[in-house]
C-alpha cells in the first residue's frame, strides 16, 4: 500500500513539474506585457503645451525622478522579454523546416523591435538616473520634453513597425504549415495592422493581447515535427 501511494505521488510530482515545463514557453510573452504595461503606464509626465515651470518642477521631485527611472528599466526588460518571446516564436513556427530554408527576416525585426523598446526606456531614463546617481541638476524645459518625447516614437513608431514585420512573416509561415488556425491567422493580421497604427496609442493594446493569445498557444501547442 505504502509503495502504491509513493509511486501516485511521484506519478503527481513528475506531472505538476511537467505541466509547469509546458507553461515555460507562455512566460516571456506574458513577463512581456506586464512589464511593458507597467513601465508604460506608471510615468505620467506633462503635456507638452504646459509651462516650463511645471516641467522643471516635475522632475525637480526625486520621487518623479525614481518613478521614470523604474519606468525606463521595465521598458528595458520589456525590450528583452519581446525580442524572446518573437525568437521562441519563430523557433516554433519553422521547427519543422530545415535551418537553411528559415526566413531570418522576423528574427531581424524582432531584434529591432526589442532593441527599439529598450532604447526607449534608456532614453527615458538618462536625465533622473543622471540626476540620482550623478551630479546632474534639473535641465531646461525644452531637454526634458525632448527626452520625454523622443521615447514614445522609439517604442511606438519605430518598434511598432518592426513588430508588425515580424508578426506579419511569422503569421504567414504559421498559416501554410498550419500551426496558426485561421482565427488567428485573422487576429495576427489584424495586430499587425495595429501595430502599425500604434503611434496612436491605443491600437497598441491589439498587440498586447495577440502576444497574450500566442503566448497560450505556444504553451499548449507543440512544435511541428
Amino acid at each position: 500500500m505504502a509503495d502504491i501511494t509513493a509511486a501516485r505521488s511521484a506519478q503527481t510530482g513528475v506531472g505538476a513539474r511537467g505541466g509547469m515545463r509546458r507553461w515555460l514557453p507562455a512566460l516571456p510573452g506574458v513577463l512581456y506585457v506586464v512589464t511593458f504595461v507597467v513601465g508604460f503606464m506608471m510615468v505620467n509626465t506633462p503635456n507638452d503645451d504646459e509651462s516650463n515651470k511645471t516641467w522643471v518642477d516635475y522632475f525637480a521631485d526625486r520621487g518623479h525622478q525614481i518613478q521614470v527611472l523604474v519606468s525606463g528599466f521595465l521598458l528595458v526588460i520589456a525590450g528583452m522579454l519581446l525580442l524572446t518571446f518573437l525568437t521562441r516564436l519563430h523557433g516554433r513556427v519553422y521547427a519543422a523546416r530545415r535551418s537553411e530554408d528559415r526566413d531570418p527576416l522576423p528574427l531581424v525585426a524582432a531584434a529591432a523591435a526589442g532593441g527599439l523598446v529598450a532604447t526607449g526606456g534608456i532614453i527615458a531614463a538618462t536625465v533622473p538616473g543622471a540626476m540620482i546617481f550623478g551630479n546632474l541638476h534639473v535641465p531646461g524645459a525644452d531637454i526634458l520634453r525632448l527626452t520625454s518625447d523622443m521615447s514614445f516614437p522609439l517604442i511606438a513608431v519605430g518598434g511598432g513597425f518592426a513588430v508588425a514585420v515580424a508578426i506579419a512573416i511569422i503569421t504567414r509561415a504559421a498559416q501554410r504549415s498550419g500551426y496558426f488556425g485561421r482565427a488567428l491567422s485573422i487576429f495576427s493580421y489584424v495586430a499587425v495592422a495595429a501595430a502599425v497604427a500604434s503611434f496612436m496609442f491605443f491600437p497598441i493594446a491589439v498587440v498586447l493581447i495577440w502576444v497574450l493569445v500566442v503566448s497560450v498557444v505556444l504553451a499548449r501547442r507543440p512544435a511541428l515535427a
